[in-house]
């Protein structure tokens, strides 16, 4: 991850589960800015357990356009899984 800018905001999707959950943690570790993308329906307690470690948490819906919008503004790198 070292191409990445520190400065740079890294966008999260998956972030409630066991890998996106890590790639968070250990970005956070490495002083980056995290936004996790997570669902209104996720997990409360994962989704405190992010906020708690230092993330930013954006709810939003794949299916709508303008909550997806919000969520990538000012983000230069995404990570999810395929």
């Amino acid at each position: 991850m070292n191409s990445i800018s520190n400065d740079s905001i890294v966008l999260v999707a998956g972030a409630t589960g066991v890998l996106g959950g890590e790639i968070c943690r250990q970005l956070i570790e490495e002083g980056r800015q995290v936004r996790a993308l997570v669902r209104i329906t996720s997990d409360t307690a994962k989704v405190a357990a992010l906020k708690d470690m230092g993330v930013e948490v954006v709810e939003a819906d794949l299916k709508d356009r303008a909550s997806l919008a919000k969520a990538v503004s000012e983000q230069e790198v995404l990570i999810k899984k395929k």
